[in-house]
């Protein structure tokens, strides 16, 4: 999920991650934005991993249905 420095992110949700880790890093420790941007970004890791998991669900699938 992270792109090696100089390379662009390639889904939405790594775009998406990025740019909620740039405004992140801008906030001052301890403000309210702070703490909201860090709990998105804790739902933003929940996507990836839930659409990872939900691929390899649908993959084992259309492997049990192969002839």
């Amino acid at each position: 999920m992270n792109p090696s420095p100089g390379e662009s992110p390639d889904t939405p949700l790594e775009r998406a991650h990025e740019l909620l880790v740039s405004a992140l890093n801008k906030e001052p420790p301890g403000t309210e934005a702070r703490y909201l941007a860090r709990l998105v970004l804790l739902l933003l890791n929940e996507l990836q991993y839930s659409g990872r998991a939900l691929s390899l669900i649908e993959t084992a699938r259309q492997g049990d249905q192969a002839p």
